[in-house]
């Protein structure tokens, strides 16, 4: 096997990772600079929210089971690799849950309740934990990915990866901006008599 080709069918998604264990890396760090639990950054906390909810569930948890995942399965790979990718997906799905669970917190934390400081910065440090171990698993599966694929398979999924990360991103933008904004859609009756 060419080890300078390793993992070449996966740019977008190694790309995404990196942008993602920065993110993560900002956790660790403001957990650590918080150690006392007594404050909290709510705009940091909400920040970590939307990026978890719009890119790293939508986009990355997205293009790894839709795309990669559905590829994988189609080819019948071995017992040994379905393992691994259900162990992945089983840590998406927990991550996710995680996330859910802190945006309820972060509504009580807006209206009013602080005593749950302590359980949002406990619910960083899992989530935090959670990811390291997604990234364990991911190490044990990718390899055995890159083994199993042809070269034409990789350019073929590296092609649908690319496409797929276009299309949810312009879906992400229409959800979020377009459709929350639908009100400003239409021109007020005063500026279309213009003459």
């Amino acid at each position: 096997m060419n080890t300078n080709n390793k993992n070449n069918y996966l740019p977008s998604l190694n790309e995404d990772l990196v942008i993602i264990s920065q993110v993560f890396n900002y956790i660790k760090n403001y957990l650590h600079a918080n150690e006392e639990m007594d404050h909290l950054d709510m705009e940091f906390v909400d920040f970590i929210i939307t990026f978890c909810n719009t890119f790293l569930t939508s986009i990355y948890f997205k293009s790894e089971e839709s795309i990669l995942f559905k590829k994988l399965t189609d080819l019948s790979i071995n017992p040994l690799m379905t393992v691994k990718m259900k162990e992945v997906t089983t840590e998406h799905h927990f991550i996710d849950y995680l996330v859910k669970k802190l945006s309820l917190l972060q509504t009580q934390y807006n209206t009013g309740n602080n005593s749950c400081i302590e359980e949002i910065h406990s619910l960083l440090r899992t989530l935090s934990e959670s990811f390291d171990k997604l990234t364990r698993k991911q190490k044990e599966l990718f390899p055995l990915i890159d083994q199993f694929l042809s070269s034409s398979q990789k350019e073929q999924l590296n092609s649908e990866l690319q496409q797929f990360n276009q299309s949810i991103i312009k879906e992400l933008i229409h959800h979020l901006i377009i459709e929350k904004y639908q009100k400003y859609n239409t021109i007020p009756k005063n500026l279309t008599q213009v003459e």
